[in-house]
Parts: C-alpha cells; sequence; structure tokens
C-alpha cells in the first residue's frame, strides 16, 4: 500500500475490527440472556400438547427439535415425548436440541424478543463483514476507495454475505456448509475475478453480469438439491445419474406418501422421500459443492456477453 492509500486502509482495518469486536460481544452477552428466558419460560409449566406457536414455528423452519422430533403439530411432538422417561406431559429443557447455526433465531423467536432487537444484531454482523471484507480488499490492492471501485466491491461483498444468509438457515453440518457456501461465492467471486484481471476490456456490466448469474445458477442448484429435490427430480430426473433400482425406490416412498392418512404417518413418509430423494437429485452426478464445474462456465460466458453488448457501439480507435 503505497503512502496515498495508507490512511484510507488503516481507517477501514480500524472501522471493521471495532465492529467486529462489538458484533461477537453482543453475540455473546445475547445467547447468554436468551438461555437465561427460555429456561423461565419452560419454568412457568407449557404442556406438550399446548405448546407456543414460536416452538413450533421453529420446528418447522428445522431451527430445534422438540423430544427429537422436528414435527410443527403439538400433538405429533407431544405423542413422541410420551414415550420419553421422565417426560409427564411438560416440556423440560432438556426436550429441546438447538440447532447451533440459527441459536439466535429460534432462541430469539422463542423467548419473545422483539423482532426488531435480533433483526439489529444480523443487520450489525452484516455491516461488520461489509468492512471486514473491503478492509482485505482494498489492502490486497492497495485502492483508496473510488467510486467506480466501491461500487463494484459492495456488490461482490453483498454476494459474499448472502451467500452466507443462504446457508445460515441450513441444519446440515460444518463442513458441507464451508462446502457448499464456498460454491455460492466461488461462482459469482472467481469468474469476475479472472476476466477482470486478464481481459482489459471487462467492464462494470460484465462484472455484474458474471457474479450475478454465476450465485443465481449455483443458488438455484443448491436450493434444488438441500430444499426441494423431489420436484427437482421430477423436472430434471434425466439429467440424474441415479440407477433404476433408486428411481424405483422413489416412486415407492412417493406411494407411501399418497398413500399415508395420518398426520404422524405422512411426516415420517415425506422425510423418508425427501431423504432418499437428496441422495438422487443431480445433474450427471455432481454434488452441490461440484456445481462450480457448470456455474463457474456459466458466470464466464455471461460476463463475456454482457461486456461485448454494452461496448459495442463504443468508437474504434
Amino acid at each position: 500500500v503505497n503512502g496515498q492509500t495508507a490512511q484510507p486502509v488503516a481507517r477501514s482495518v480500524a472501522y471493521a475490527t471495532a465492529l467486529t469486536v462489538a458484533f461477537l460481544s453482543g453475540i455473546a452477552a445475547m445467547a447468554v440472556l436468551l438461555r437465561s428466558a427460555i429456561a423461565d419460560l419452560i419454568g412457568t409449566g407449557i404442556k406438550t400438547a399446548e405448546l407456543p406457536d414460536a416452538i413450533l414455528q421453529s420446528a418447522r423452519l428445522s431451527w430445534v427439535t422438540v423430544c427429537d422430533s422436528y414435527s410443527d403439530r403439538a400433538a405429533n411432538v407431544a405423542e413422541t415425548c410420551a414415550n420419553l422417561s421422565g417426560q409427564k406431559g411438560l416440556l423440560r429443557l432438556q426436550d429441546l436440541t438447538f440447532n447451533s447455526d440459527s441459536y439466535l433465531f429460534s432462541a430469539s423467536l422463542i423467548a419473545g424478543v422483539p423482532p426488531v432487537i435480533w433483526a439489529a444484531l444480523l443487520a450489525g454482523g452484516l455491516i461488520a463483514v461489509l468492512f471486514s471484507g473491503a478492509a482485505i480488499l482494498r489492502a490486497a490492492i492497495g485502492q483508496a476507495g473510488h467510486g467506480a471501485f466501491d461500487r463494484k466491491l459492495t456488490l461482490l461483498l453483498l454476494l459474499f454475505a448472502g451467500s452466507f444468509a443462504f446457508r445460515f438457515f441450513s441444519t446440515a453440518d460444518i463442513p458441507t456448509l464451508f462446502s457448499e457456501g464456498l460454491l455460492l461465492i466461488a461462482s459469482g467471486i472467481f469468474p469476475t475475478l479472472v476476466l477482470g484481471l486478464f481481459w482489459k476490456r471487462m467492464g462494470s456490466a460484465g462484472a455484474v453480469a458474471a457474479m450475478l448469474t454465476g450465485f443465481a445458477v449455483a443458488a438455484l442448484y443448491l436450493a434444488g438439491v438441500r430444499l426441494f429435490p423431489v420436484a427437482m427430480f421430477e423436472w430434471t430426473g434425466t439429467l440424474s445419474n441415479a440407477p433404476p433400482s433408486a428411481v424405483r425406490k422413489l416412486a415407492g416412498h412417493q406411494a407411501a406418501y399418497n398413500a399415508a392418512t395420518g398426520d404422524s404417518v405422512r411426516d415420517a413418509a415425506w422425510a423418508a422421500l425427501t431423504r432418499h430423494a437428496q441422495t438422487i437429485s443431480n445433474w450427471w452426478g455432481l454434488k452441490p459443492a461440484a456445481f462450480v464445474l457448470i456455474a463457474a462456465p456459466i458466470s464466464f460466458a455471461a460476463g463475456v456477453v454482457a461486456t461485448l453488448l454494452t461496448t459495442r457501439s463504443a468508437p474504434r480507435r
């Protein structure tokens, strides 16, 4: 970093550090207060057959399990809890298992914390991420913060934040979160950086098109595999490498779900159908993290096409 950009970079690093420390301190304090609030709430005596809507909504979002059940129906939860040792019809603290990745959201919802408070905390985390990313990139390339650079930087960092938010609500394990988060980031950012570094003609329109296209394509595939695997296989099953036996097994699960009558039976049948569908819902056998092999070329193509279209009318020299 040269003398002209040293002060802006140092200022960005200072802001990023202060915001990160403040955010992490707020997270730790809020986590302790939420656990105490939930313990007090359960201490009032909540019947498992009459669970509050906040707990059922958290279960529906897979943020929390009640007696090892993700069901959002109080009757089903009460039936499951009744089979546990020591359970006498009242909710206990040990009956709740929180998804650590979404603890702040679920605990805030259950404890009745006003949405504006945890929304402000989330906004603080997003701001800390943006400032930290800006500081790192400015230090790396020595930019003082010119308008065009800041606009591209803002878009890039928003894509990063979107990647984080998209995976934040997932129940996947940490290695999966990491690898699939990298899919979203790499699909949108890597092609843009390569084109910007090695193609002098690359402009703002091409950069925006490459980032948005790569991110959107990867996000759609990831959403299909993780959130809507049954529908994805129905629409694009011809592209899957699933063997005939797996397809027949999926049809069996689908028939079992359609024939199910009780709520608990339908929930179990749907869970089995979804789990199996996730194993065969793919394109040419590509796992979500490997889909960058398709998303990145599409992102490159979008950047090139957008650049050519927006610079075609430029006067020749």
